[in-house]
């Protein structure tokens, strides 16, 4: 993915995903991307902004997103490429079967 795409990753509500918990990860090449926020992952126990039916939607993007939505904010690198990694600790079934899975990061005009 390249970080001059703004993108939103919208998961699935919280307990969907797994029996323990989840995160979501920004690589470049091998290492973390550093960042004003010092926040190289977005997790559940993060003070998050939730929709009304538990959803919940990380905007992955150089700039920030606004105050409002600052909190599910994972900034990206303000060059080249990057890597999103979702990880699922204790999936559910399914989560493995493929029955479930998180929808995939669009890009926001």
């Amino acid at each position: 993915m390249s970080s001059h795409d703004l993108a939103t990753m919208p998961l699935l509500r919280r307990r969907d995903l797994g029996n323990a918990t989840w995160s979501v990860w920004l690589y470049q090449g091998p290492n973390y991307v550093p960042n004003q926020l010092n926040r190289y992952d977005i997790a559940p126990w993060m003070a998050l902004s939730y929709g009304t039916q538990g959803s919940l939607d990380i905007y992955i993007q150089r700039e920030s997103p606004g105050k409002d939505k600052e909190a599910n904010w994972l900034p990206a690198p303000p060059t080249g490429e990057f890597n999103v990694i979702i990880r699922n600790y204790w999936p559910k079934e399914e989560v493995l079967n493929g029955s479930c899975a998180s929808p995939p990061i669009r890009r926001v005009p």
